[in-house]
């Protein structure tokens, strides 16, 4: 997919250091003397919008903000590689949660309500993606003809917009603080267990060269075979 990675990445890790998006914090076994708390008990994915198989060995829980410049960049150049290897190949499975870091990205919160509503309806992936596509434009007109586009401009997703959605995706941002997340974006991934569960023991936040990621998924799939 992308020759061009490395030399983008390596911008990006520098500044993502000083950035609310992007302390790196990883194990499985990574020769650090450092390892962030991961949670002690499963974490469901029963109602996050999901991509790959339910029989899939590892699942990844991505907490994300859409106005984060770099969770973007984690879209754009780290999902699309890690989908086509280990996602379409039913190896992995990846969750999406919304994780608005409303201190610092204003429009963080009501994109994230535009995208609980979307998944409502049966249209994240739509909403996910025009999100993505203008993080610079997501004022709530700009957000009224992203659902347009996708379907969703009516009046049952005006009132999800600015009522249910906001409590939702509140509701997840609760969830990834008690869960640890303190940055975006930020990969939780280990075993996924019966009944969309996921028992967490890597966590990788901020944006990383694709070979942290793709180490991190194969020690876990190596493990899944002994």
């Amino acid at each position: 997919m992308r020759r061009r990675i490395s030399p983008i990445l390596r911008l990006a890790v520098p500044l993502a250091v000083i950035s609310v998006c992007g302390v790196v914090l990883w194990q499985v076994g990574l020769p650090w003397s450092h390892r962030p708390t991961v949670p002690p008990q499963p974490i469901s994915i029963r109602d996050a919008p999901l991509r790959g198989s339910l029989s899939a060995k590892v699942g990844i829980v991505q907490f994300s903000d859409f106005q984060c410049p770099f969770c973007g960049l984690l879209e754009s150049e780290v999902i699309p590689e890690l989908t086509e290897r280990y996602v379409r190949t039913g190896k992995v499975l990846l969750a999406f949660r919304n994780h608005p870091l409303e201190a610092h990205h204003p429009l963080a919160l009501q994109a994230a309500a535009a995208a609980s509503c979307a998944n409502r309806r049966g249209k994240f992936w739509q909403m996910h993606d025009a999100l993505f596509r203008n993080q610079d434009h997501l004022d709530s007109s700009t957000l009224l003809g992203m659902a347009a586009a996708v379907g969703l401009d009516d009046p049952a997703f005006r009132s999800c917009l600015n009522g249910e959605g906001v409590t939702l995706a509140r509701a997840e941002s609760a969830q990834a603080s008690g869960l640890g997340v303190r940055e975006d974006p930020a990969l939780l991934m280990g075993p996924l267990l019966a009944g969309g569960r996921v028992m967490v023991v890597a966590h990788i936040a901020g944006v990383r060269p694709l070979s942290v990621y793709t180490d991190a998924i194969d020690r876990l799939l190596d493990q899944g075979k002994r």
